[in-house]
């Protein structure tokens, strides 16, 4: 069936660019910089859930750059 193929198809490739982030280390690089200035802002802690969000998010990316 063409309809299943299709999906099979569009459900690998996002499979794929997902994969391909992990080994992007330029683009990690740029947004650990990018989650790493929002932690600047005066601002940052007034939304705590936010603030964790942004710091998991920072140390999950630096964690994969560390392999490389």
């Amino acid at each position: 069936d063409l309809q299943l193929y299709k999906d099979t198809c569009k459900q690998i490739n996002s499979k794929y660019q997902k994969i391909r982030g992990y080994f992007d280390v330029e683009s990690l690089n740029k947004k650990v910089v990018e989650l790493e200035n929002k932690t600047f802002a005066d601002d940052f802690w007034n939304d705590n859930k936010k603030a964790n969000i942004i710091l998991k998010e920072i140390k999950k990316n630096k964690d994969t750059l560390h392999f490389y």
